[in-house]
Formats: structure tokens, C-alpha cells, sequence
């Protein structure tokens, strides 16, 4: 280790990785960014719809890679909104991508100390990942200012063929890094998506929220939990 004699721990757990959710967890899911979504989906909103709704329908569903997944997906919104597949495609890799970035770009707020945490990490030798549904993991981290060579992997489920709450995915990432699931925290915003994943895969999280329910805690304090005391 990098001149510490201990180990960060998590809830009494050594942790020698950090898996962070992205939406919703590195930055602030605030009122004015889903305003902002609303609005610059307004035109397109029968698809937006679509796509959110298909999305709840295939969570866990496991189609094994992006080809399958995408190919199912896409067709499942284009028959809901009757529009042809073509369409579809072009919406959602394009200018929904594109949206979304801009969105981010424009409004989305970075959380508190984001750099220092991730300068507290790479001191203590602790590796870091990114687990996220949506695919252009790099357009989303570049639109926030956020360098990816922070991160040892950006894994979507999308491109996986599964989203969350499968474990699949945050499997690959304890063995590709040859960590111990124990080993990993998982850090998100939701516990339906991002804590279920965690648990199937025997990892430690935690679930960014002020909401006073269990495994949920303020940014501030998860700082404070993680050993940062700003």
C-alpha cells in the first residue's frame, strides 16, 4: 500500500474495490436535471415513455450480450409506440445519447468532493469501477468533466445483455480485478437496482440517499463512512 498501514473498511469489511453507480450517484439527480430531461424529450415523449416503461419490463432479464439485448429492447419500444425499429434505433443512439449528455453537460452538478474521494481511493490503493445501465458510459463521464482513466472498468448491462438487479455483471468485475466480492462496495442510488445487484453478488453497498431507511445514507456521510473527513 501507498504509505497506509490499514485498509479503508466498509461496514467492518476490508475494501479493496469501489464500484460507483453513475446517474444519480456521482452527480445530483436534481429536480432541474429531470426537468431538463422532460423538456428536451418533450417532442420525442411517446418514445422517452416507451423506453422507460420497456425499461422496468426487461430489468434481470438476462439476454447475454448487447446485440441480443438491444435487438429485443429496441424492438419491444418500436411495437409499443408503433414505429419501425429504423426509427427507433436512430432515436436512442443519437439524439437521446445526445440529449442526455448535453443535459449533463449543462446541468448536471458533480457530487461534493468527488475528486478528493477519488484521490482518497487511489492513496489507499483501492481500485474503482463504474456499473451503469446505459450504454455511452465515456460521452456521460466526459459531459460531467470527469476523467475515465479514473475508473479500471466502465461496465453498461446494456451491453452486458442484462440490467440491474442482476449480479452477472458486477461478477465480471470481481473476477476481471481478481477481488473478493466481499471485497467490493458498491455505490449507487437505488436500492431496487444497484443494492439487489450488490447483494446477489455477495458485496458490501451503499445506497446514496437522504431518505432514513436502511442501507441508505447522505453523501456526506458515506464520505465520512469511506474514512474522507473533509
Amino acid at each position: 500500500m501507498t504509505g497506509k498501514e490499514e485498509m479503508i473498511k466498509f461496514n467492518g469489511c476490508d475494501i479493496k474495490a469501489v464500484v460507483f453507480d453513475l446517474d444519480g450517484t456521482l452527480y445530483d439527480l436534481s429536480f432541474k436535471v429531470k426537468l431538463m430531461f422532460f423538456l428536451k424529450n418533450f417532442k420525442k415523449w411517446s418514445l422517452f415513455k416507451a423506453h422507460r416503461e420497456v425499461q422496468s419490463e426487461f430489468r434481470g432479464k438476462d439476454l447475454v450480450n448487447g446485440k441480443d439485448f438491444y435487438d429485443a429492447y429496441l424492438g419491444a419500444i418500436s411495437k409499443r409506440t408503433g414505429k419501425d425499429v429504423v426509427s427507433v434505433e436512430d432515436w436512442y443512439f443519437n439524439r437521446f445519447e445526445d440529449t442526455f449528455s448535453d443535459i449533463l453537460r449543462d446541468h448536471g452538478k458533480k457530487r461534493e468532493n468527488l475528486f478528493q474521494l477519488f484521490g482518497h481511493l487511489q492513496e489507499n490503493d483501492v481500485r474503482m469501477a463504474i456499473f451503469t445501465d446505459y450504454g455511452f458510459i465515456e460521452k456521460r463521464l466526459d459531459a460531467l468533466n470527469i476523467d475515465l482513466q479514473n475508473f479500471e472498468m466502465l461496465i453498461s448491462s446494456e451491453l452486458e445483455g442484462v440490467l440491474k438487479p442482476s449480479a452477472r455483471p458486477l461478477q465480471k468485475i470481481s473476477e476481471t480485478m481478481n477481488i473478493p466480492a466481499r471485497n467490493i462496495l458498491m455505490v449507487g442510488d437505488n436500492y431496487n437496482t444497484d443494492g439487489k445487484s450488490a447483494e446477489k453478488a455477495g458485496m458490501n453497498f451503499c445506497i446514496i440517499s437522504d431518505e432514513k431507511e436502511e442501507y441508505h445514507c447522505s453523501w456526506d456521510v458515506f464520505l465520512k463512512k469511506i474514512g474522507l473527513n473533509i
